[in-house]
């Protein structure tokens, strides 16, 4: 392990000559440095919003919300020609999107722009763009991020691939590749519960696993806003830190571990390995928010941390 501090940076150490504050320049090889045994965060417990991870194009499918909007709007402004004034929107696509079963349903940015005119409150905002998408492909998505969603988020960042972006693809497949069949149904579950999309299992052609996958760009969209980017991910995934709060963690680092964590009876340790130097530091302050003391190994070109002694597997 190692710690990145300027020369004047103070330090607690410990010696044969007991505690004492040093100078980083001034500490030699027979000095033990003191750390916290468990971290806290300054990351504020409020609920996140889903539709935030979106951009404002994003189109926002829920028409009596925007129809009680559009009718508020011309009661304030006396008609849809002063609704359109307000607004750099035309009059024929106000009363477009009053239409049943149309596709271009009105973008984010412009429910933004009426609720924030019209002085509804956020949580409304909120509550009414649970169902969003892009010219007429619509998917559900919770109104804020929970445990499970977490959950999802440690699957694709253990064992989950976004494919990278295709200009002449429509869409963005989403995998998951795991051989345990308890985790691959999880998955399943989640996604259904959390998005209501149904994903497809499918087997490797040379039998190499098995893995289920749906298509959404929308879905890529909100988890590379979460800190997962699209094609290789292995040296380059970490989690956003708006997420790294103690309650939203749990469940993460449980899938985390699920899919690349590793128990050693014999020596009496819990593992977990990757090929990404960022990510593991990560991992490692986020056990300290659980007062879960760990270390980092190399091993050959991955890094390994590695949790031992029985109070810290016994925390974990």
């Amino acid at each position: 392990n190692e710690i990145k501090l300027t020369p004047e940076n103070p330090v607690l150490v410990r010696n044969a000559e007991g505690f004492s504050w040093k100078e980083a320049k001034e500490i030699t090889k027979e000095d033990y440095i003191a750390i916290s045994r468990k971290l806290g965060t300054n990351i504020k417990e409020e609920k996140i919003p889903l539709v935030d991870l979106l951009n404002k194009d994003t189109r926002i499918d829920n028409k009596p919300f925007v129809d009680d909007l559009l009718l508020k709007l011309r009661d304030k402004y006396g008609t849809w020609k002063g609704v359109s004034e307000r607004f750099p929107i035309r009059v024929d696509q106000i009363k477009g999107w009053r239409k049943n079963n149309i596709r271009r349903r009105p973008k984010k940015r412009d429910i933004e722009l009426f609720t924030k005119d019209l002085e509804i409150s956020r949580k409304e905002f909120i509550d009414n763009c649970t169902r969003v998408g892009r010219l007429g492909n619509y998917i559900n998505i919770p109104k804020y991020v929970s445990p499970e969603f977490m959950r999802f988020l440690g699957l694709i960042s253990g064992d989950g691939h976004i494919q990278a972006p295709i200009k002449t693809r429509w869409g963005t497949n989403i995998s998951f590749w795991n051989n345990d069949d308890k985790l691959q149904n999880g998955f399943k579950n989640l996604v259904k519960k959390l998005f209501n999309i149904d994903s497809s299992l499918f087997y490797h052609s040379k039998g190499r696993g098995k893995m289920h996958q749906f298509s959404s760009s929308l879905v890529a969209e909100i988890l590379n806003n979460c800190g997962i980017p699209s094609g290789k991910k292995h040296d380059k995934f970490y989690l956003k830190e708006f997420l790294q709060r103690k309650d939203l963690l749990r469940p993460y680092l449980q899938a985390l571990y699920d899919c690349e964590g590793s128990v050693s009876l014999e020596r009496k340790t819990v593992s977990f390995m990757i090929r990404n130097k960022k990510m593991i530091k990560q991992i490692q302050l986020f056990l300290l928010q659980f007062g879960i003391i760990s270390r980092i190994n190399k091993a050959s070109s991955d890094l390994r941390i590695i949790i031992s002694s029985k109070k810290n597997v016994k925390k974990f």
